[in-house]
């Protein structure tokens, strides 16, 4: 069996396989760099952090990797020829060709010694059995049925959905702002933990709710002349698109916040002509910004149990690292317990005991008496 060594991030860190121990290195929460000993690779990324190639030997010319829709990879090229034979994946990630790479199903960590098992931020995944091999270390949301089986694989839809953090499977994704940043928003020229909070809550409600592909300037962050205070320009956070008519602001959950809103939501109707848009569904995403993963959780504004249209309103907390639970300690065996000598024979020395029972033998032999009754006598 392959033993795993995991940091205090739960990010996997070393793996002993017999005589052969790798060790891993990251960037973040992707890993850069493997050696085991002998030979080592370096993993080539984007500014997403998707992987791109590798140099094995740690120089030299790369190795592009050959990938499908989910980032699977499929083969790797060098100089234009082929250096690994092409693979396919089954719907549910099992390799029907071994490429011997140590990244497979969906470009994540995969161990072509222990059966293929990939591995995620917070958990891993057995494509062999379909299932993750822990359960979802978060909980599961009641508005949506799927989540609260927190052993399905990526809601039992794996060709169309992802799931990078073992967290959340996502069309697009979970949001990565952690080299790509969003911001800044209203000119202030600043990027802060809030502006990636605020902009993935704009994706998601275009990309997933509005299913619409994200085009700044034209369904986010769009400008609205004189709509914004002193009647300086202005710009709206969500609409649906060049040919929609509805409108969203987008707001930290604050009853302070909640005039304002509505109060540009009037400024950019008179601007623009669009109206507020209809309430949305509460949702929970992923972001990953340069301080950490945060949950972030949005839905429409509601005011005395009426839902204020247009008005999004959205919370974020820290996703703790995940601790890799430190393994059973190995049961106590129980002390022996003494033999306990049945009455009438406690207190005395076996010796003792040894002489009053041949004492009684020799009676019942050569008297022909029951000598088994002179022994309560005799002790």
């Amino acid at each position: 069996a392959v033993t795993f060594t995991y940091d205090a991030l739960g990010r996997v860190v070393g793996q002993d396989l017999k005589s052969e121990h790798v060790t891993w290195a990251h960037d973040g929460l992707d890993p850069v760099y493997a050696v085991d000993g002998k030979t080592p690779e370096i993993y080539l990324r984007d500014a997403y952090g998707e992987l791109l190639g590798q140099q094995v030997g740690g120089k030299g010319t790369p190795e592009w990797y050959v990938q499908d829709a989910l980032r699977s990879i499929l083969g790797t090229v060098e100089k234009g020829k082929i250096q690994s034979k092409d693979t396919d994946y089954t719907d549910y990630g099992v390799q029907l060709k071994d490429l011997k790479l140590r990244f497979g199903y969906s470009g994540e960590q995969t161990d072509p010694k222990d059966n293929q098992r990939v591995h995620y931020y917070a958990r891993s995944y057995q494509p062999t059995l379909a299932t993750w091999l822990e359960a979802d270390p978060r909980a599961g949301n009641i508005v949506d049925p799927r989540s609260l089986q927190r052993r399905v694989f990526a809601f039992d839809d794996p060709v169309s959905l992802r799931d990078s953090l073992g967290m959340e499977p996502q069309p697009f994704d979970y949001y990565d702002f952690d080299d790509t940043p969003c911001g800044p928003f209203g000119g202030s020229g600043f990027v802060l933990d809030w502006s990636y909070m605020h902009c993935a809550v704009e994706l998601d409600i275009i990309i997933n709710q509005l299913h619409q592909t994200p085009t700044k300037g034209v369904n986010w962050e769009v400008r609205a002349p004189e709509a914004g205070p002193r009647n300086g320009p202005g710009r709206i956070d969500v609409t649906d698109g060049l040919f929609g008519n509805n409108m969203w602001e987008i707001k930290r959950a604050n009853d302070k916040t909640v005039p304002d809103a509505l109060d540009q939501l009037t400024r950019y109707q008179k601007s623009t002509g669009r109206n507020p848009g209809y309430a949305l569904f509460e949702r929970t995403i992923i972001v990953r910004t340069p301080t950490g993963l945060w949950e972030v959780s949005y839905w429409s504004h509601l005011d005395e149990n009426k839902v204020a249209d247009g008005v999004v309103q959205y919370i974020e907390k820290p996703i703790p690292p995940f601790m890799v639970p430190a393994p059973a300690p190995e049961p106590t065996p129980e002390p022996k317990q003494p033999i306990r000598l049945p009455e009438p024979f406690r207190g005395h020395s076996v010796g003792v005991v040894i002489g009053v029972v041949a004492i009684a033998v020799v009676v019942t032999v050569v008297f022909k008496a029951p000598g088994w009754q002179l022994i309560p006598a005799l002790l």
